[in-house]
């Protein structure tokens, strides 16, 4: 369950999106967040779920985080 620290840390990395980066940078900046919460979360699972085009790429250049 989320509480309301993790609401504010998704409004934080929301409000700091910035408009000219394209949406898979939130979306990874989400993931980040999420990451850090959790150990396992699967970034894999999660970006099928999202149906997020162009994540092969951005998981390339990023494989070691």
């Amino acid at each position: 369950m989320l509480t309301r620290k993790h609401y504010k840390r998704i409004a934080e990395i929301i409000k700091n999106h910035n408009p000219k980066h394209p949406v898979s940078y939130l979306t990874w900046e989400l993931m980040t967040y999420f990451k850090e919460d959790n150990p396992a979360f699967d970034r894999m699972k999660f970006i099928k779920a999202t149906e997020f085009k162009g994540y092969e790429e951005h998981l390339e250049s990023v494989k070691t985080k």
